[in-house]
């Protein structure tokens, strides 16, 4: 696996912060409330594209397993890290481009 300098970076801030890098944070940490088969299971492709519709954002590729509606709001993760990081600017995604259901993706798991 190649190495990632955003990983790097942050594992090294973390440590300047007094912070282990590898410490498990409970939940409700960011991340996914589901799995993804639950996240399948639990929603729809249209339910999934209503929601991103909704919201402006346009999805190239993605598998049914990536539905954003599985994962933790923002202001919810945020407020969970509010003591150890200060929030400078909040970016709103207005496309998302992932591989295809039918396409190889070296990175997915």
């Amino acid at each position: 696996m190649r190495s990632d300098p955003f990983q790097e970076r942050a594992r090294a801030l973390a440590v300047e912060a007094g912070l282990d890098p590898d410490a498990k944070i409970d939940r409700p940490g960011p991340g996914p409330m589901f799995g993804r088969r639950e996240a399948k299971r639990r929603f729809a492709r249209a339910e999934m594209d209503q929601w991103l519709q909704s919201r402006g954002v346009t999805l190239i590729g993605a598998d049914l397993d990536v539905r954003p509606m599985a994962y933790r709001r923002l202001p919810e993760v945020l407020a969970e890290h509010s003591g150890p990081i200060r929030v400078l600017h909040t970016l709103r995604p207005f496309a998302v481009a992932m591989a295809g259901e039918n396409e190889f993706d070296p990175f997915k798991d």
